[in-house]
C-alpha cells in the first residue's frame, strides 16, 4: 500500500468523504469554521444537492429568531471539509 493509498484509508476510517464517495441526496455533516472563531469548527447538518471537481452544494438550515418558519440556504463547500452524517460523532479519546 503506497502513501496515498494509506491517506485515503486513514481520512475514510475518521469519516471524511472524497467526491466519489458522495451521492446527491446524501446526509452529511459540514465541519464549518466560522470567522474569528479561533480554528473553532462546528458540526452543521445538510443535505447534498450537487457535486462539482472540488466542492459540493449542500443545504443547510438557517437559524433564525423563534417563531419564525424554518429556512434553508445552500452553501458550496470543498470536499476536505465533509464528514458522512452516521459518523458525525465526536473521535474516541485515547487514554495514556
Amino acid at each position: 500500500m503506497n502513501d496515498d493509498e494509506m491517506r485515503k484509508a486513514e481520512r475514510a476510517a475518521m469519516g471524511f468523504v472524497s467526491r466519489e464517495d458522495l451521492t446527491i441526496g446524501d446526509s452529511v455533516t459540514w465541519l464549518h469554521e466560522t470567522r474569528g472563531g479561533y480554528g473553532y469548527c462546528e458540526n452543521v447538518h445538510g443535505k447534498v444537492l450537487a457535486l462539482g471537481p472540488k466542492r459540493a452544494t449542500i443545504e443547510v438550515e438557517r437559524i433564525v429568531p423563534n417563531g419564525e418558519p424554518r429556512q434553508f440556504v445552500k452553501r458550496c463547500v470543498a470536499y476536505t471539509s465533509l464528514r458522512r452524517f452516521e459518523s458525525a460523532r465526536p473521535l474516541p479519546r485515547s487514554t495514556p
